[in-house]
């Protein structure tokens, strides 16, 4: 049987080889497709020259929504911007509802083997299924098998196909995606991108809307629980911001209402799985899995993991909690288990496949290893399972005269490890380039949701399209391009979604839930780098706007020299600046500083490695502006190192963003721990800064100085509060007053200690433990020393016991800041208390920043 499939292929593939691609968009009798006419005539309406406007206007808008594709093995850097053209794939209804039947009865068909490979294994008795395929794939999980999924749950929750049309202008599955499906995300941004951009288009259209999916997908992951099921505690697991779909691990979180969290984030106590938080451990019901099946368990999965939670499967073994998918699903991905599922649906469904799969051979079978291995251009050879030595595809026609032998004996030493497929001419769909459309060849995938017994599809999904014309791959990794997904109506169908809520009424809640230690740890230093950025660039402003020019005063040089000398004391430029630098070689040093792994550029690598980390933690306009920093703010700097007036431009610009992003942090965060911590960095670090000028400035000229009084007030950003308070000239008490001891400048250091304590206060409340924390005690004696300072005795240097106060209360003040984050790092960060009791403390090891 397999041999005769194996001849009407070869045959099948010589005559295809000689014809054009099937056309999405135009018949072979040159007529635009009826359900492609009212998507072309919106495009026709466009006036000249609109559509690369409208294609600039999305590549924008994915900039700053941040929507990126994270490909870490490229050398020109991880992020690479999502790729995406405006011109959909419009499907006509009746055609997708055969797809839809056809992929549910797949999933059901996957979901079926998976319990039996997991179960009984009786397709391996009865020699449907080889046992090569589950036994030699590493993708068989051995420890989970017997494993029973609680609550009844399915072992494939979510499910995603990819689709390609062949010649003959019928769709075929080419490849089942069950471990950690990606892509469902990014087809709802690629809508939403869509409809802001290209309006018209939808105006002219019934087009099937996305939304309805995703809140039957919430739902469903509520009914997963094995309790609770009423309000769950549900998290999405993701490997972290290096993971290649992070941005949409990210975005379904915030789709689904879920709680992003690494593995770091989880602990498995009695074979529950518990979410660390700042409160203490919260139990997990259900894990949306987006971590690799076999990452996610080091003690019995994969040893060598960093990214999993020690004791995940023996949670799931006792039925605690529930993962979507099952760990080991991706057995069911390999190819060469393509040719045994007609046979298979008969016997578990009782009825045929529907959509098939491309042509495939497993090479298992020696028949079918020597017919292949006699006609290698008629195929395309892929591994069955992860990992192998092989290139992921070999096209058998580019296989070298002189190599053929070779390859075959490499075939032949593991032929149960290598498919054979026929070359599917994939169809072709018109993609925008500036100089005009052009056709690339296609795939869709689509997806599906397991809810109350059933699968419910997407009525839509995600196309991509190739770089080039070959289409033998086609992936965003090699550079594709992603498309929306459209299913035509005739006429617009509302879709229905059960909205009944639970019989139990929710009790009122004034917070989201506990937020993880990693988290507020992350948050408590994007707080502290985005200041200090705000800082720096003051810093380095002031020194722009003094660089010396011609008849320059000696008070002039000696503050352009105090402040070359600060910036070298905090590594804003090399050290070697801070000695007696002339005005050229300081701009050339500051602009060189802005493009390297030093200065500014650090502080703008800190921001970009630490923001994705809370990404889901921050709003679309938050958001927006940390890519406006990080992105305009950053470019400004950089390349400038002897343009002394595009640098003073760059400076401002970048303190005008940090401060939006401060102000939208105080007006959009809601007022729960995420925020007290990034708001408790903010603080810590303004009061760090504010007592280091202080002490740099009097320790250059002392208090008396009415020029370094001025400059001490430009650098903490409070000349206008001073010059509506004091008519007369800057005086040493009144500006030290307003800087270090005015509760009511938030500039001041007292109004931060006061901010920090209130926040600490907050947080305690929260505590189960009643008496006051070393990190409270800490903040209050701080605050204290600021409070009792007589800042009236600070009238010049003449006073020495006043000078030697006011140094000790700046020394005072920083030490016991210092001190204050490392006890916050102990207490909420690592939860790892000092040891005093034996006569000495061990501290943990310093985290971010240190």
């Amino acid at each position: 049987m397999e041999e005769a499939r194996l001849s009407e292929a070869a045959v099948a593939a010589s005559a295809e080889a000689k014809l054009p691609p099937f056309d999405e968009m135009v018949t072979g009798g040159g007529q635009i497709r009826p359900h492609w006419q009212p998507l072309m005539g919106a495009m026709r309406t466009l006036p000249q020259g609109a559509l690369a406007e409208r294609v600039d206007r999305a590549r924008r808008q994915y900039d700053e929504n941040g929507v990126t594709y994270n490909v870490f093995a490229e050398t020109r850097g991880p992020q690479r911007p999502w790729q995406f053209d405006l011109i959909p794939l419009p499907i006509p209804a009746e055609e997708w509802a055969e797809i839809e039947t056809s992929l549910v009865r797949r999933a059901r068909l996957l979901d079926r083997i998976l319990a039996d490979i997991y179960g009984a294994q009786t397709l391996i008795r009865d020699r449907l299924l080889p046992p090569a395929l589950v036994h030699a794939n590493p993708a068989f999980l051995r420890p989970c098998h017997g494993i029973v999924p609680a609550n009844g749950a399915p072992h494939l929750h979510f499910y995603a196909a990819d689709l390609a049309r062949g010649l003959d202008g019928r769709w075929r599955v080419c490849a089942d995606r069950v471990n950690a499906p990606s892509g469902a995300g990014y087809a709802l941004e690629n809508r939403n991108v869509l409809m802001r951009t290209l309006p018209e288009l939808f105006q002219a259209s019934a087009v099937r809307r996305l939304g309805a999916f995703y809140d039957i997908w919430q739902s469903a992951l509520s009914q997963l629980a094995p309790r609770h099921r009423e309000n769950p505690r549900i998290v999405l697991l993701t490997p972290g911001p290096y993971s290649e779909t992070y941005f949409e691990h990210v975005y379904l979180a915030r789709q689904l209402g879920l709680t992003l969290a690494e593995g770091a984030d989880l602990t498995v106590r009695d074979a529950k799985v518990f979410l660390k938080t700042l409160g203490g451990l919260q139990q997990v019901d259900v894990i949306l899995r987006r971590l690799d099946d076999d990452y996610c368990d080091p003690v019995e999965l994969r040893p060598e993991s960093a990214i999993g939670v020690a004791g995940l499967v023996d949670a799931v073994r006792a039925g605690s909690v529930t993962i979507a998918n099952a760990l080991g699903a991706g057995v069911v991905e390999t190819p060469a288990i393509l040719p045994f599922l007609p046979g298979l649906a008969t016997r578990l469904l009782g009825e045929d496949l529907g959509l098939p799969s491309v042509e495939t051979w497993w090479l298992g079978q020696r028949p079918v290893f020597d017919q292949v291995t006699a006609r290698l251009e008629d195929y395309v050879f892929r591994p069955c399972f992860p990992g192998d030595a092989l290139e992921p595809t070999v096209v058998g026609s580019e296989v070298e005269p002189a190599r053929r032998k070779a390859f075959v004996e490499r075939l032949a030493a593991r032929p149960h490890r290598y498919v054979a497929q026929s070359r599917l001419h994939k169809s072709a769909m018109p993609v925008w380039t500036p100089t005009g459309l052009v056709p690339r060849p296609l795939m869709v995938r689509c997806f599906l949701v397991h809810h109350e017994g059933n699968y419910v599809p997407m009525p839509g999904g995600m196309t991509r399209v190739a770089a080039d014309d070959s289409g033998i791959d086609i992936s965003m990794q090699r550079g594709g391009a992603a498309k929306d997904t459209w299913v035509i109506e005739r006429d617009v169908v509302p879709v229905v979604v059960d909205t009944r809520k639970p019989a139990s009424r929710e009790p009122l809640r004034r917070s989201a839930g506990e937020l993880q230690s990693r988290v507020a740890d992350n948050l408590y230093w994007l707080g502290r780098y985005a200041e200090r950025l705000d800082n720096a660039a003051r810093l380095m402003r002031a020194c722009l706007m003094r660089i010396p020019a011609g008849g320059s005063s000696a008070r002039e040089l000696a503050e352009f020299q105090a402040l070359a000398r600060m910036l070298g004391d905090r590594g804003l430029v090399e050290r070697a600046m801070g000695g007696l630098p002339d005005g050229r070689s300081m701009i050339e040093a500051m602009g060189h500083a802005c493009g390297r792994d030093q200065g500014l550029s650090h502080l703008f690598q800190a921001i970009q490695r630490i923001a994705p980390t809370v990404r889901d933690r921050l709003s679309a306009d938050m958001w927006n502006v940390v890519n406006e920093l990080l992105r305009d703010a950053r470019l400004r700097l950089e390349g400038q190192p002897g343009d002394a007036d595009r640098l003073l431009e760059g400076m401002d610009h970048a303190i005008g963003v940090c401060a939006a992003f401060h102000g939208m942090a105080s007006e959009n965060m809601t007022r729960g721990s995420g925020w007290r911590f990034l708001d408790l960095g903010r603080r810590i670090e303004r009061a760090l800064h504010g007592a280091t000028v202080v002490r740099d400035i009097c320790s250059a000229a002392g208090p008396g100085s009415e020029p370094w009084l001025r400059m001490l007030l430009e650098l903490c950003d409070s000349s206008i509060t001073y010059r509506t308070r004091y008519m007369a000239a800057v005086q040493a008490a009144p500006v030290l007053d307003l800087l270090l001891c005015d509760e009511t400048n938030p500039r001041s250091v007292q109004f931060q200690l006061q901010q920090i304590a209130e926040h600490l206060d907050r947080l305690a409340r929260r505590d189960i433990r009643p008496l006051s924390q070393p990190e409270q005690k800490i903040a209050r004696a701080a605050l204290t020393a600021i409070e009792l300072f007589d800042v009236e005795r600070i009238g010049s240097t003449a006073d020495r016991d006043a000078m030697s106060m006011l140094f000790d209360l700046l020394a005072g003040t920083q030490a016991r800041l210092a001190e204050l984050s490392e006890a916050l790092t102990r207490a909420y960060f690592s939860h790892v208390e000092t040891v005093q009791s034996i006569g000495f403390e061990i501290a943990p090891a310093r985290g971010e920043g240190a």
